[in-house]
Protein backbone atom coordinates (compact mmCIF):
# COMPACT_ATOMS: atom_id res chain seq x y z
CA UNK A 1 0.00 0.00 0.00
CA UNK A 2 1.37 3.23 -1.43
CA UNK A 3 0.82 6.69 -0.56
CA UNK A 4 3.20 8.62 -2.88
CA UNK A 5 3.37 12.47 -4.02
CA UNK A 6 5.02 13.00 -7.80
CA UNK A 7 3.90 9.40 -8.67
CA UNK A 8 3.47 8.75 -12.46
CA UNK A 9 2.36 5.81 -14.17
CA UNK A 10 5.60 4.28 -14.44
CA UNK A 11 5.16 3.42 -10.59
CA UNK A 12 2.47 1.53 -10.56
CA UNK A 13 3.75 -2.03 -9.68
CA UNK A 14 1.17 -5.25 -11.24
CA UNK A 15 2.20 -6.61 -7.54
CA UNK A 16 0.92 -3.24 -5.42
CA UNK A 17 -1.97 -1.59 -4.55
CA UNK A 18 -1.93 2.17 -4.53
CA UNK A 19 -4.44 4.90 -3.45
CA UNK A 20 -4.84 8.22 -5.38
CA UNK A 21 -6.32 10.96 -3.76
CA UNK A 22 -7.70 13.67 -5.98
CA UNK A 23 -9.30 15.68 -3.69
CA UNK A 24 -13.27 14.76 -5.26
CA UNK A 25 -12.66 11.22 -5.81
CA UNK A 26 -10.27 8.64 -3.82
CA UNK A 27 -8.81 5.96 -6.14
CA UNK A 28 -7.61 2.91 -5.05
CA UNK A 29 -5.74 1.18 -7.60
CA UNK A 30 -5.48 -2.81 -7.65
CA UNK A 31 -1.84 -4.43 -9.98
CA UNK A 32 -3.39 -7.22 -11.74
CA UNK A 33 -1.21 -9.73 -9.59
CA UNK A 34 -2.01 -7.98 -6.18
CA UNK A 35 -3.40 -10.59 -3.81
CA UNK A 36 -7.01 -10.21 -2.08
CA UNK A 37 -5.76 -9.77 0.96
CA UNK A 38 -3.73 -6.43 -0.22
CA UNK A 39 -6.87 -5.35 -1.53
CA UNK A 40 -9.08 -5.65 1.34
CA UNK A 41 -6.74 -3.88 3.07
CA UNK A 42 -5.87 -0.98 1.19
CA UNK A 43 -9.72 -0.54 0.46
CA UNK A 44 -9.83 -0.35 3.95
CA UNK A 45 -7.18 1.94 4.83
CA UNK A 46 -8.84 4.38 1.84
CA UNK A 47 -11.91 4.09 3.68
CA UNK A 48 -10.50 5.87 6.49
CA UNK A 49 -8.28 7.96 4.96
CA UNK A 50 -10.93 9.37 3.09
CA UNK A 51 -12.84 9.39 6.88
CA UNK A 52 -10.27 11.75 8.22
CA UNK A 53 -10.06 13.88 5.41
CA UNK A 54 -13.62 14.59 5.41
CA UNK A 55 -13.08 17.10 8.39
CA UNK A 56 -10.88 19.18 6.27
CA UNK A 57 -12.97 19.11 3.07
CA UNK A 58 -16.18 17.32 1.55
CA UNK A 59 -17.30 14.25 3.40
CA UNK A 60 -18.96 13.40 -0.25
CA UNK A 61 -15.75 11.87 -1.51
CA UNK A 62 -16.05 8.57 -3.20
CA UNK A 63 -13.67 6.00 -2.88
CA UNK A 64 -13.57 4.24 -6.54
CA UNK A 65 -11.64 0.94 -7.13
CA UNK A 66 -9.67 1.07 -10.63
CA UNK A 67 -7.85 -2.39 -11.89
CA UNK A 68 -5.07 -2.49 -13.55
CA UNK A 69 -5.49 -2.17 -17.40
CA UNK A 70 -9.34 -0.87 -17.11
CA UNK A 71 -8.58 2.69 -15.84
CA UNK A 72 -11.25 4.97 -16.76
CA UNK A 73 -10.27 8.56 -18.40
CA UNK A 74 -11.67 10.40 -15.10
CA UNK A 75 -8.35 8.42 -13.24
CA UNK A 76 -6.28 8.78 -16.20
CA UNK A 77 -6.68 12.34 -16.23
CA UNK A 78 -4.86 12.60 -12.88
CA UNK A 79 -1.73 11.79 -14.63
CA UNK A 80 0.66 13.77 -17.50
CA UNK A 81 0.83 11.89 -20.28
CA UNK A 82 -0.50 8.61 -19.78
CA UNK A 83 0.06 5.76 -22.11
CA UNK A 84 -2.52 3.01 -22.35
CA UNK A 85 -0.64 -0.11 -23.38
CA UNK A 86 -0.67 -1.09 -27.46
Amino acid sequence: IHEVHGFTQADFSDEACFWLDAHTEMYVWYGSRSFGGLRILSHKYALEYAAYASEVRSKDVQVLEVVSGAEPQEFKWQFHAWKDPK
